[in-house]
C-alpha cells in the first residue's frame, strides 16, 4: 500500500481506501497466502543481516521481506524496486514501466 499511494512513484497514486480494496481482493483469493515468521525466523534473520552489508533505515523493510522469502523458500521477487538487488539469494525480476496500466 505504501508504494501504491506514493505520488513520487505513480503520477496518479491510489488513495489508501483504493489500495486497501486491492489488498483485500488479494487476501480473499484462494491462491494467495501471506508469508509470516516461522520457527526459523530468528536464525534466517541473523544470516541475512550477517551477509548483507549496510542494512539501515528504510532498507530494513526490504530486508524483512527478503528474510521471510528465504525462510519460506521463495527465491524470486517481481518488482521494480532496485533495493532488492542487494539480497544476493533473491532473483529480482523487474516488471518494466507499468505507469498508467492500472485503473486508479
Amino acid at each position: 500500500m505504501c508504494v501504491a499511494t506514493y505520488a513520487r512513484v505513480f503520477a496518479k497514486s491510489w488513495t489508501a481506501p483504493k489500495a486497501w480494496e486491492f489488498v483485500a481482493g488479494l487476501l480473499a483469493s484462494p491462491g494467495y497466502s501471506v508469508l509470516e515468521s516461522a520457527p526459523r525466523h530468528r536464525d534466517v534473520a541473523a544470516e541475512v543481516i550477517a551477509e548483507t552489508p549496510h542494512l539501515s533505515g528504510d532498507i530494513l523493510h526490504h530486508a524483512h521481506t527478503a528474510m521471510l522469502m528465504r525462510e519460506h523458500g521463495v527465491k524470486t521477487i517481481m518488482t521494480n524496486d532496485l533495493g532488492f538487488h542487494r539480497f544476493r539469494f533473491l532473483e529480482v525480476v523487474e516488471l518494466g514501466d507499468f505507469t498508467g496500466r492500472f485503473a486508479h
